[in-house]
Order: structure tokens, then C-alpha cells, then sequence
């Protein structure tokens, strides 16, 4: 599985690893809230400089290494008073933001009403995770848009404990918001089937029908908004379409083998992305991410059937996902390939952080990152599955299908 990675024996990470207060800091001078970047770039695309941040850190990279990707990052990204953000802004603001929902309009006014709302002494008195407990389970549904960007966000804030960062991503999860119309009853019981759910995948590779409309749909979709967004988001609207359908066939038949349903679907998105036929699948790589993002903020959820609803939304996202990149065939076999010799975390780490940031994607750093913490907090340092998926990115160019 390794065979053509060259490692470095006793290569160690650099000693002086970032802090968190270093990171802080950082982002408090180069963050959206700080009006230094705005959230998106090009139009459409997501600005990823915080999660790069928050993933070199997890990753121990040095100041320097930090310093030198970021710089060499930030020169895509869009100032706040460009092309990007004059487009999405209106001329005035609106009085009631509800109006906002879904909207991709006046971002910052989003911001600044979330972060109003925080900090109120009349509500949350700057209680982060009382803030989030109440005010993101009515926007969750709608987490597909913009690509899963806006829950990432927000989850890598969370684990970072930066309520700014986190203030960014609801308000980008309310200007981004998507959310497929199902009955509420569908919802109450995620999980509760009974068939494998790499068996609901092998059956939804064999709907043929269910792809070409995504495919046919979502580029009438794509050209009815003049190609902003694109692909891979028109095609998930598309399948919302048939959101109802897609659930009662594909993801209600679905057994859950775990007390904690958000943490087995990250097991399970990381096992997809590491196992799917083709190598390294930009959108795949979103749902182990994403799916990372949402067990870190689930912990603010006390009441289990919140949880199973929160579940039931994301595994619908992960499945219109899957159907959307083409239903690459899940190859578990990959697990067992392994050579007799395989990299140690130290040795993916310091590989990772030697790459030169012309040479890696923030997206590679991010999986790497996310395999490495979820090795860590299962206590499970042989497991292959969070090796194999890292390897997979490190080795495999992350492609679009």
C-alpha cells in the first residue's frame, strides 16, 4: 500500500511547534472577522486559510513551515472589498436576517449578527457552546451548502476554541443554507435498519437512473445560475430533488453499530474516501472533513434524538455526495494491503510538513490532520483505516470526477 513513499528513517517533527495562542493570534490579524480576507474567492470558492492554520498546528509544524504555507496560501484569497464580496453584497441591509437564509447575500451582516447575538449580555453572555446549542440545530439541515464548507469551519473553530472562526462559519452556514424537504418523520429513527452501509452503497451503484438525473438535472441547474456554483453543488441540488427518495431507499435501511452515531459516520466517510476506486476524491475527502467537524461539535448536544436527526441530515449529504461523484466501487480490500513495514504517524507527519507549499494541497493537510486526531482519540495507533486514507492523500493527486 505504501510501495514508492519515500520516508526518512528517524526523521522527527520540529521541536518548535506551533502553540495554540500562536495560531490565535495569527488568525486574529488574517481571519474573515479580522475584515483581512472575505469567505469566499473566485465567486464561489471557499477560503480555507483557517483550516490550513488549525491542520498545520494539529500537525506540529513549526513556526516557520506555519508561516511559509500560509503566505504562500493567502495569495489566492480575496480582499473585503473584492469582486467576490461586492458581488454577494446588497446595497442595504435588511432588517430581519432570516431573509438572508440561503441567500449568499451580506455576509458580514450575518457575522456581525451572530457575533452581536454571542456576545448580548441579554442572551448568551459570550457562552460559545450555549450559543451554539441553541442556535445551530435550526441551521444544520441546510449544512450541503457551499460544499460542506461552512460546518468545517466551524468545527475546526471549535476544536481550536476560536468563537471568531466559529462565528464565521454559522454566519457562512446561514448564507450558504441547503436543506432538502423531508418529512419529519423520516428523521426519528437514523440508524435503526438493518443492512450494512457499504451494502446500501453497493445497491445505490446500481441505480443508474438516480445518477443521470443528478447529472442531467444539475448541469440545468448550473446553467440556470449562470455556473455560479458549478458542479459538484448543482448536482447536489438536483438530488435534493429527490431527497425523500433517496432517503427511504438508502440511507432509512441503514444500520448504526455505535452508541455514538456522528462519530461511526466519520469511521465510515473515512472508509469510503481511503477504499473508493480511483484514488483521492476531492468531494469524498469533504465528507471525512466535514464528518470530523460534526463530531467535534456534536459533543455540545446533550439529547439523543437531536443527535439522531443531526445524523440522519448528514449521512442524506454523505449519500447525495457519493451518488453525485459517480458511485466509485468501495474496495475494503485496500485495508488488508498493507507492507510489513508501515509508516509510523511520526513519519506521515514530518512527510507532510516537508512537502513545499506549492506541493500540497491545504486539502491533503486537513485529511492527514483529521486521520492523525481520530488515531489519537481512539487509541488505536496500529488501526490501518486512518493510515491508509492519509497515505491515500499524501500519495494519490486529489482529482473531481
Amino acid at each position: 500500500m505504501v510501495k514508492n513513499f519515500a520516508f526518512t528513517p528517524g526523521v522527527k517533527v520540529d521541536d518548535l511547534a506551533m502553540e495554540t495562542a500562536d495560531v490565535l493570534e495569527y488568525l486574529r490579524k488574517h481571519s474573515v472577522a479580522a475584515r483581512k480576507f472575505y469567505i469566499e474567492y473566485g465567486g464561489f470558492l471557499t477560503n480555507h486559510l483557517s483550516h490550513a492554520a488549525v491542520a498545520l498546528a494539529g500537525l506540529g509544524a513549526s513556526p516557520d513551515q506555519f508561516k511559509r504555507y500560509l503566505e504562500y496560501y493567502a495569495q489566492r484569497l480575496e480582499p473585503t472589498d473584492g469582486p467576490t464580496c461586492e458581488m454577494q453584497s446588497s446595497p442595504r441591509e435588511l432588517e430581519d436576517v432570516r431573509q438572508l437564509l440561503g441567500k449568499r447575500k451580506n455576509y458580514f451582516q450575518l457575522l456581525d449578527h451572530y457575533k452581536a447575538l454571542l456576545e448580548g449580555e441579554d442572551k448568551y453572555n459570550g457562552d460559545l457552546d450555549s450559543f451554539l446549542a441553541k442556535e445551530l440545530p435550526d441551521l444544520l439541515p441546510g449544512l450541503v451548502g457551499s460544499a460542506l464548507h461552512p460546518l468545517i469551519h466551524m468545527g475546526y473553530g471549535y476544536s481550536l476554541g476560536d468563537s471568531e472562526m466559529v462565528l464565521e462559519g454559522i454566519a457562512y452556514l446561514h448564507h450558504s443554507y441547503f436543506a432538502p424537504r423531508l418529512r419529519p418523520s423520516l428523521l426519528d429513527h437514523f440508524g435503526r435498519g438493518e443492512e450494512p452501509i457499504l451494502s446500501v452503497l453497493e445497491r445505490l451503484r446500481q441505480d443508474e437512473e438516480l445518477f443521470a438525473f443528478t447529472q442531467t438535472r444539475g448541469k440545468a441547474i448550473e446553467n440556470d445560475l449562470g455556473g455560479r456554483p458549478r458542479g459538484f453543488q448543482c448536482c447536489i441540488m438536483a438530488s435534493f430533488e429527490r431527497a425523500e427518495y433517496i432517503f427511504e431507499k438508502y440511507v432509512a435501511p441503514i444500520k448504526c453499530t455505535s452508541n455514538d452515531p456522528i462519530r461511526w459516520l466519520l469511521d465510515q466517510a473515512i472508509t469510503v474516501y481511503a477504499c473508493a476506486e480511483g484514488g483521492s476524491d476531492f468531494f469524498l475527502l469533504h465528507g471525512v472533513t466535514s464528518a470530523w467537524s460534526l463530531h467535534k461539535l456534536s459533543k455540545l448536544f446533550q439529547a439523543r434524538e437531536t443527535i439522531s436527526v443531526l445524523a440522519a441530515y448528514f449521512t442524506l449529504a454523505l449519500v447525495c455526495a457519493y451518488v453525485v461523484q459517480g458511485r466509485p466501487k468501495i474496495d475494503v480490500d485496500k485495508l488488508l494491503e498493507q507492507e510489513t513495514e508501515v509508516p509510523s504517524w511520526p513519519e506521515i507527519k514530518a512527510k507532510t510538513l516537508s512537502l513545499p507549499p506549492d506541493n500540497v494541497d491545504e486539502h491533503v493537510l486537513k485529511l492527514v490532520q483529521v486521520c492523525l486526531d481520530v488515531s489519537e482519540e481512539k487509541e488505536e495507533e496500529s488501526n490501518s483505516l486512518f493510515k491508509v486514507a492519509a497515505l491515500t492523500a499524501l500519495q494519490k493527486p486529489i482529482f473531481f470526477r
